[in-house]
């Protein structure tokens, strides 16, 4: 998290999508969580982490399945719901809006190693 922002409060809010990102998460309960108000905590984050809630919540969704999507012949419908997302399709549109592709594209790609 101190990668993201030296912020401490907007770390907190970090760790706790972390920990909950298979839940329903919204802006209010993690503000609120965190003792601000829902514009306050939407500007800071913002600002500290680069990008929206939004945005950050669905992106650390992407990242939980791609090991599933790699070591696992679970269909999008079970990985979705393992992740977070509400539907296969909002995690397919969305895997594709911020990977570039969709999640059967990338499953199908060989994977790099960098030594």
């Amino acid at each position: 998290y101190e990668d993201l922002t030296a912020h401490e409060p907007m770390q907190q809010a970090i760790s706790y999508i972390e920990q909950h990102h298979t839940e329903p998460l919204t802006v209010q309960q993690v503000a609120a969580h965190l003792n601000f108000s829902t514009s306050h905590f939407s500007r800071i984050f913002k600002r500290e982490v680069g990008r929206s809630f939004v945005d950050y919540v669905a992106i650390t969704r992407i990242n939980k399945s791609l090991p599933y999507l790699r070591k696992h012949q679970y269909k999008l419908d079970i990985i979705s719901t393992k992740v977070g997302f509400n539907t296969p399709n909002y995690f397919s549109m969305s895997f594709k809006k911020y990977v570039g592709f969709s999640p059967k594209v990338y499953r199908n790609t060989q994977e790099f190693l960098f030594i």
